[in-house]
């Protein structure tokens, strides 16, 4: 299937792939910007074998260290699923109003925002290798405070859990959490198995009516929700 296919479907987890597709290519920043305002502060991009994702520094703003050892200097905030890392804007200008010295940056993951999304399995071993790569490319050395924000809280669990020794603190707002499987009926049971054949239609409009109580929609008053926001200070 074509990646530029509206109807792509990702190769889950722990099933078999086929040949190597390039990652779908994230919109341009100034497509970004044209529609939703230059709310963030400029994007820098890395590139992995994987593809080329966005991050965004918000760096001190006065040269004093920290005033103590419990004040936060250098924090990743972690989106989730349903926002890119323009959602997490408003939490980090809000701790740098009241940490100046710290240093913040905030990630696109995959598929969100300006970064690509890779035609793999998207399991969190992809969004942990991605963390990764962003805390080198900040050169940040040492332990950092992570803050993960629903589906972003889960990775950072997942995270922690594995790389122990690259984290100082973590904050989990609003985590994802998890559901017993007996509370699924045996059809939509299936529509989770990794293996075997699955009608991803309708297992996609069963996670819609599951996370969002039905079909998704889009206000039609969202460019003026998205201009009201651009006048605001976050």
């Amino acid at each position: 299937m074509s990646p530029n296919s509206n109807n792509l479907v990702l190769p889950r987890p722990g099933a078999a792939l086929g040949p190597p597709q390039p990652p779908i290519t994230g919109p341009t920043e100034t497509a970004f910007t044209t529609t939703f305002g230059a709310l963030l502060p400029p994007a820098k991009f890395l590139t992995t074998p994987t593809g080329k994702a966005a991050y965004y520094e918000i760096t001190p703003t006065t040269s004093s260290p920290p005033s103590s050892s419990t004040t936060p200097d250098r924090v990743l905030f972690i989106h989730g699923v349903q926002t890119p890392a323009l959602g997490m804007l408003p939490l980090a200008r809000a701790l740098h109003a009241s940490f100046p010295s710290a240093y913040l940056a905030l990630i696109d993951l995959w598929g969100h925002g300006l970064s690509d999304t890779p035609v793999v399995p998207h399991d969190p071993a992809l969004f942990h290798g991605l963390i990764d790569a962003v805390l080198d490319a900040l050169a940040w050395r040492g332990a950092v405070h992570l803050v993960g924000y629903s589906f972003g809280a889960a990775l950072t669990v997942g995270y922690v859990a594995s790389r122990p020794e690259r984290v100082r603190s973590y904050a989990l707002v609003a985590p994802a959490g998890l559901i017993r499987a007996a509370g699924f009926t045996a059809e939509e049971q299936r529509y989770l198995q990794r293996e075997g054949e699955v009608d991803e239609a309708a297992a996609k409009d069963w996670v819609l009516r599951v996370l969002e109580g039905g079909e998704l929609r889009v206000p039609e008053d969202w460019e003026e929700r998205v201009q009201t926001m651009g006048g605001k200070d976050i």
